[in-house]
């Protein structure tokens, strides 16, 4: 495994159906190493959380894909996905002054109330080993409009009217990813950084689970990767990933 990543292949086809799904090739064919980078101007089939699709316009975001080979236990993975929120998150304050991105579990990025970049993690796993990670990281950049049921979807430019260097802001995402990484394996701090710059924390937010709808008070992303939240009666309650859908509107 290469110890300097900068060497490492930055593989930049103009138009894929997936960056993820490239990486997941690459690796398939023996052809992936620890920092193998994947960019692209264009994703045909774009992949988000929960099967959701990632729409962008050609040319108007930044989308990527990192493999690592994590050297790492299992049961630190989600703080792989903290890792990297908070990387596109320091990114963005090095490039843009006076910006104030937030993190919005899990690992959305979020400025101005509107959603600005997503990350979503594939693992490799065989047997108990967990052999690639796969860091697919969709951030708006120059993109003016949006889908009209995507209401609270943002980019650099429609949100504070700057105008950034794709390649300059590659370049420091990948530096910031790259040059900590070791971090995510022993996470402890990871969660007090998060949580100072956690998207809600302390206010009200609806969420739904199946049919219900209920409000609760955001307090904290648990060291376990769960969100912590409290309810109108004052109970405590730790949701997994997935167990509650995050209500952009009531």
């Amino acid at each position: 495994m290469p110890q300097d990543w900068i060497l490492t292949s930055v593989h930049h086809p103009p138009q894929v159906d997936s960056t993820n799904n490239y990486a997941m090739q690459l690796i398939d064919n023996g052809l992936a190493e620890h920092g193998t980078c994947i960019l692209t101007d264009h994703q045909t089939q774009g992949r988000g959380q929960r099967e959701k699709l990632w729409v962008d316009q050609p040319g108007n975001s930044l989308l990527l894909s990192f493999i690592v080979v994590p050297n790492a236990s299992l049961t630190v993975q989600f703080a792989l996905n903290v890792y990297a929120a908070l990387a596109v998150v320091n990114a963005l304050k090095r490039l843009i002054p006076g910006c104030v991105p937030k993190i919005k579990w899990p690992n959305d990025v979020i400025l101005n109330d509107k959603k600005t970049a997503g990350i979503l993690i594939e693992n490799v796993i065989r047997g108990q080993e967990w052999t690639n990670a796969i860091i697919g990281i969709g951030l708006n950049v120059h993109q003016q409009t949006f889908p009209s049921d995507l209401p609270q979807a943002g980019s650099l430019k429609s949100i504070l009217g700057v105008d950034v260097n794709k390649s300059e802001l590659f370049k420091t995402l990948r530096e910031e990813f790259f040059e900590n990484l070791d971090r995510f394996k022993h996470p402890e701090n990871l969660w007090k950084e998060v949580n100072e710059i956690l998207y809600k924390k302390e206010e009200q937010q609806w969420f739904r689970k199946g049919e219900k709808l209920q409000s609760f008070l955001i307090k904290k992303i648990n060291e376990d990767g769960h969100l912590l939240l409290e309810d109108e009666n004052g109970t405590l309650i730790s949701i997994a990933h997935g167990e509650m859908v995050w209500q952009w509107s009531n």
